[in-house]
């Protein structure tokens, strides 16, 4: 299991990345919070918070791009008495449509960590999807995007992004 040293050190690292390239072109980086939704009977369903890095390309017919993801939990969930955090690193492949009122596709790969309070935990990588609706702003943009990470695992977010 990943030690939360090592997550807080990603983090800086993603946020000191953002801060210096943050004016090259077709660059973007957000932020994302919602609830980690397990399909697991007795279970309270952690809040996870996080960031992504991407690059986008204009087409004409809308923006291809590319983008990282990185959440952790910021509100623990519960599986019977015990917490349940929830991290996931991740890499897709994007679409957003033209428009002030977009969608987005996703699809990638994505590998995440589950862990109970009493140290049991388990972690797993598999192909990852998700659908969206955007409004953009030019400058900003506001997401409400679902997101499948694992066959028990779904992310349903709510982020902006510069």
């Amino acid at each position: 299991m990943r030690s939360r040293i090592q997550i807080i050190s990603w983090l800086a690292f993603a946020v000191l990345l953002i801060s210096t390239q943050s004016h090259a072109e077709g660059l973007t980086f957000g932020a994302k919070v919602g609830p980690m939704q397990l399909d697991v009977s007795d279970t309270e369903d952690p809040t996870n918070a996080g960031v992504t890095i991407g690059y986008e390309f204009g087409i004409g017919l809308g923006d291809l791009g590319f983008e990282g993801e990185f959440t952790t939990t910021v509100k623990d969930g519960k599986i019977g008495s015990e917490n349940l955090k929830i991290d996931t690193v991740g890499g897709y492949a994007t679409y957003r449509s033209p428009g002030f009122i977009y969608l987005k596709g996703r699809a990638g790969y994505v590998a995440w960590d589950a862990a109970q309070t009493l140290g049991e935990s388990d972690d797993d990588s598999s192909a990852s999807y998700g659908l969206g609706l955007g409004l953009s702003l030019k400058v900003v943009k506001f997401e409400l995007e679902y997101t499948r990470i694992d066959d028990q695992i779904d992310f349903i977010s709510l982020g902006i992004l510069f």
